[in-house]
């Protein structure tokens, strides 16, 4: 809910941003950019792409207040390598190129706060072979995904960070494994050794994740 959102925006310490197209609806009957619900009939909308200046002119003064809320907060900007193609292939290229330009913008004028991680160009240049991309030749595949999500914790998370995201995956796997042997005894003793790696790795990193929660 809105509610929850604005709640959660008063504690925030980081952002992440991901922009995917810079075409917007506008209502027919004012020209207002609206959010297109999708139930109501297209005749009622007109479909443009913003231009740079429309979409700076929306987010340096919602940038402005939400440094005014939280002036410690962090944020990432970055752009979605899903392609667009219903714009066709110049179409969504285009659309990219305003929001990377976007980016250049905002990173210029907070280079202390706002941050660019270069997902849509490590997509295009170094994962294009056709391998990373899912069947619908528009999303990444599971593979590109992974190779992405780690160079964003190479390139943003401490060393110690990295070493805890990769301990608590490996707690998860162990969280997740179902164990063929239906003996007691072992069942019993395997559940008491993972409690206690629980317990180390919550007493290292006391602030982690519910990881039960996540099985």
């Amino acid at each position: 809910s809105l509610e929850h959102a604005a709640a959660q925006l008063q504690r925030l310490d980081f952002l992440l941003l991901t922009w995917g197209t810079s075409y917007v609806y506008r209502w027919a009957e004012t020209g207002r950019v609206v959010s297109n619900c999708h139930k109501l009939p297209e005749r009622l909308f007109h479909r443009q792409r913003a231009s740079l200046d429309e979409l700076a002119a929306c987010w340096l003064p919602l940038l402005e207040r939400l440094f005014a809320l939280r002036p410690e907060l962090q944020i990432i900007t970055t752009v979605s390598p899903v392609r667009h193609l219903r714009d066709g292939a110049v179409g969504n290229v285009r659309s990219k190129a305003t929001l990377l330009l976007l980016s250049e913008l905002l990173s210029e004028r907070y280079p202390e706060r706002l941050h660019y991680f270069p997902s849509y160009e490590l997509m295009m240049d170094e994962l294009r072979d056709y391998r990373y991309y899912a069947e619908d030749m528009t999303h990444p595949s599971e593979l590109a995904e992974r190779l992405i999500a780690e160079r964003l914790t190479q390139w943003w998370l401490s060393p110690e960070a990295q070493r805890g995201i990769a301990e608590a995956e490996r707690l998860l796997r162990e969280l997740r494994h179902r164990p063929l042997s239906s003996e007691p005894e072992a069942h019993r003793e395997r559940l008491e050794r993972l409690e206690a790696k629980l317990a180390a790795f919550y007493s290292k990193y006391p602030s982690a994740l519910d990881l039960a929660a996540l099985v």
